[in-house]
């Protein structure tokens, strides 16, 4: 029995949708799968497998909530065998963050003469995240960057 994906500390924000991938194996057949969480909120979710199957998997989709205020994600999945036996997983913990830890996606679009002189313009524009943008930073090998 394993969680799959997300990797453990990935960092989540409130209204994310986490992906939840769990497997599992069992010699006399899976019946179920299931994930429980504990620490910042608890809620849980499961299907059936049917006929039991002797390698399953499914993912699950989890929407972090706004109003949690602790920090960290406890997150455990199980399987229920054929016999009545059920295993679980490791516990695997994720981060939830107010912090904007989406960058906003910006293209460049225009540069005007690079590399002929000590001077570069570049037009670039934002097509998501404007609404909170601070700053766009433009890296130049070897060693060099600029501010924008």
């Amino acid at each position: 029995m394993a969680i799959t994906s997300p990797a453990p500390d990935t960092p989540y924000n409130f209204g994310d949708q986490i992906k939840i991938r769990v497997t599992a194996t069992d010699a006399v057949g899976v019946t179920a799968l299931q994930y429980s969480t504990s620490g910042a909120f608890v809620t849980s979710g499961a299907v059936p497998v049917n006929p039991a199957a002797s390698a399953a998997n499914t993912t699950f989709t989890l929407t972090i909530p706004f109003n949690v205020t602790l920090s960290d994600l406890v997150l455990t999945a199980f399987a229920s065998d054929a016999a009545g036996n059920q295993g679980h997983s490791r516990r695997s913990t994720f981060i939830l963050t107010g912090a904007d830890i989406t960058p906003p996606a910006t293209m460049a679009t225009a540069a005007s003469a690079p590399g002929a002189g000590t001077t570069t313009t570049i037009t670039y524009q934002v097509t998501d995240g404007l609404a909170d943008l601070d700053h766009v930073e433009a890296l130049f090998p070897p060693q060099c960057h600029g501010d924008v």
